[in-house]
């Protein structure tokens, strides 16, 4: 239970909520230095020096610190007993538990205002989507990112990361800036956000082919909400958007891949427009033989390391692979119930009300990333990462404690009037 004695006297402006929320979830790591323990220590220290404290947690908070500590000690314990010098490989669960309490402590101390912080959210994701088109327009910006990425990378013609090492991280976030700024014009209609949803969309079709793919499913779910509730300047636009993404995402992964067989040399017999584009676009995507990818990156090996992990990540991409790699089945499997169970947990929190209302708009986003991390992974690892799960935490976090003020404004209501 979550004490009523919290202190969330803070009212913090938008700029700090914006600073928070930027620099806890896409940190910058300026290379060699990464400088996520000074940005941990300094918000942990504003959180303390308001009244934020390590006491009353949310259940949220208690199942991710336990989880957290099993899968910490478990996998120093893989990698000590396989010799192996990959120590990240429970590192990215202690960074996930230092990042959680600081989240915490500096949520703990605040005044509660959704409005105030999705919207510091969407000005992150806007910012992130503005700077992928930036990396098109003048590929030059790309060197300038390099620090935000905190890697080294050769970059692709046509794609781009923004605050991210990542292409498919990269459009994960423009995806959910498009979901999150469509929500916003439903709930009050301002045509700002209409505009911010276009340069979302502009700013996923450079990022990677599953994204443009991913974009195309929220569209649908973003129309049926605008139908429902009748925002017919989001709902007509958006049917002939859908249309050109959904096809550009076929299209893509038509010529640049063999996924449908035959369907590459169909597109090129028939239109002469289509070879031209390929050649442009060649050296943007992979073009690897789906087969081969599938049998090389799921190649798990076939001994104990299968059961208990062998304290490497296997040198693979699909992000199930590596964690059976590095902490097994066991570990894995403990990771996966842990996400399948925070599903069930904020659903359980969601408030039976037909009003769509800025909680609901937390419970979206909420709900998305948390199927995002378990679908998306057979894609990429995840689970735990930086960046997704600091996201994931606040927006849970911020749920729990909206659910509780409602209820126990609620229980005050019905005391004073003898309900």
């Amino acid at each position: 239970m979550i004490s009523r004695s919290i202190p969330r006297k803070y009212n913090v402006s938008s700029l700090e909520m914006t600073l928070f929320i930027i620099s806890m979830v896409f940190t910058p790591q300026y290379l060699p230095i990464d400088i996520r323990p000074v940005v941990y220590i300094f918000w942990g220290m504003v959180g303390l020096y308001r009244g934020g404290m390590l006491t009353n947690l949310t259940r949220y908070i208690k199942t991710t610190m336990i989880i957290l500590l099993v899968l910490t000690i478990y996998g120093a314990i893989i990698v000590l007993f396989n010799g192996s010098d990959q120590i990240y490989v429970f590192m990215r669960y202690t960074r996930a538990l230092v990042a959680l309490l600081v989240i915490w402590i500096y949520i703990s101390s605040i005044k509660l205002d959704i409005d105030k912080i999705t919207n510091s959210i969407l000005i992150v994701l806007l910012i992130h989507s503005l700077i992928i088109i930036a990396e098109i327009i003048e590929p030059s910006v790309k060197d300038l990112m390099v620090p935000f990425a905190g890697v080294s990378r050769m970059f692709y013609p046509y794609r781009a990361n923004g605050f991210v090492n990542s292409y498919d991280y990269a459009g994960l976030y423009t995806v959910l800036g498009f979901l999150l700024a469509s929500y916003k014009y439903i709930l009050n209609r301002n045509k700002l956000y209409l505009l911010i949803t276009i340069v979302c969309v502009t700013a996923t079709l450079f990022t990677s082919r599953l994204n443009i793919f991913l974009m195309s499913i929220v569209m649908i779910i973003v129309l049926i909400k605008s139908i429902k509730e009748k925002a017919r300047l989001l709902s007509i636009p958006l049917l002939v958007i859908f249309f050109l993404v959904s096809t550009t995402a076929v299209f893509l992964w038509a010529i640049t891949t063999d996924a449908i067989p035959g369907a590459r040399d169909f597109i090129f017999n028939r239109f002469y427009w289509a070879d031209q584009v390929y050649s442009t676009i060649r050296y943007t995507y992979p073009d690897n033989d789906i087969q081969e990818v599938i049998a090389y990156q799921f190649d798990l090996m076939m001994n104990l390391s299968l059961i208990f992990g062998s304290g490497i990540d296997g040198n693979v991409d699909p992000g199930y692979t590596q964690s059976i790699y590095s902490v097994g089945l066991i570990g894995t499997l403990i990771i996966v119930f842990y996400y399948i169970y925070q599903l069930f947990y904020i659903k359980y929190l969601q408030k039976a009300s037909k009003i769509f209302d800025g909680r609901n708009l937390i419970f979206t986003l909420s709900f998305f990333l948390l199927i995002f991390n378990i679908v998306w992974n057979l894609k990429i690892w995840f689970f735990f990462s930086t960046s997704i799960f600091e996201l994931t935490s606040i927006l849970i976090i911020i749920y729990e404690l909206s659910n509780k003020k409602i209820t126990v404004e609620k229980n005050n209501y019905e005391s004073k009037y003898n309900f």
